[in-house]
């Protein structure tokens, strides 16, 4: 799972800990930027993705100039 996403370049959510347990293969590592750069990358919980699916599509009209249906 996790492990194929990160053979096509996708970035898994659980990186950080794959990567800390060795559990990402060393030739994967080789073509990616290191661990490092994503030990401060936070993801949105569910709650706050609905919130701001809220805000995002309330706000895009007069933002973007495009009418969202």
């Amino acid at each position: 799972g996790q492990l194929g996403w990160l053979a096509g370049y996708c970035h898994p959510i659980r990186f950080n800990t794959l990567a800390a347990e060795g559990k990402v293969p060393q030739d994967l590592l080789d073509r990616l930027p290191p661990a490092a750069a994503y030990e401060r990358a936070v993801f949105p919980t569910l709650e706050e993705q609905s919130a701001m699916k809220e805000v995002i599509t309330g706000g895009w009209d007069s933002v973007v100039g495009a009418n969202v249906q």
